[in-house]
């Protein structure tokens, strides 16, 4: 894959409902082992609920040269 590692794809996040996003955060890794490059965009969010019961959080997607 081609991917520009300065400018990695955002996730789609799902509906959060029950949640409130109080931060966020991204970081990118680039390894090179014998050759082979490999690259990882790192997404973190911090979600504080203000609902009770059972939460759910529905997958997340990234678009990726066309591909979810």
């Amino acid at each position: 894959l081609n991917v520009d590692v300065s400018n990695p794809p955002n996730p789609t996040l799902p509906s959060l409902e029950g949640f409130t996003i109080v931060g966020s955060g991204t970081s990118s890794q680039i390894s090179i082992v014998n050759g082979a490059v490999s690259t990882q965009a790192i997404y973190s969010y911090r979600l504080q609920p203000y609902a009770t019961g059972d939460l759910v959080i529905d997958p997340i997607s990234v678009t990726l040269n066309g591909q979810i």
